[in-house]
């Protein structure tokens, strides 16, 4: 395994505690990326490590390099929980 495979690694990790200690202190988390089906499943599992059951997690699945995805994640979150107060940009995009 290369070391651009364990940093992406590390990243995912990174990312999952972010979210799981926003969730357990209370905030609602919009989670976004491109692949539907990657997305749903991490967002199951952020259900999973954090006993969710009240909707505190959306998932949306958006190209945040078009000005069209990152509209409709903000739209969507809005939508979802009424707001948006915390933004955190974790785009790749380099």
């Amino acid at each position: 395994m290369g070391s651009r495979t364990r940093a992406a690694e590390q990243r995912v990790v990174d990312q999952r505690r972010r979210v799981t200690a926003l969730v357990e202190e209370g905030c609602r988390v919009t989670i976004c990326g491109r692949g539907k089906e990657s997305l749903d499943h991490a967002a199951a599992e952020l259900r999973r490590l954090t006993g969710n059951r009240d909707g505190r997690i959306l998932s949306v699945a958006a190209d945040l390099s078009t000005s069209k995805g990152v509209e409709d994640v903000v739209a969507k979150t809005v939508e979802a929980f009424g707001g948006l107060d915390i933004l955190v940009n974790n785009v790749g995009l380099a």
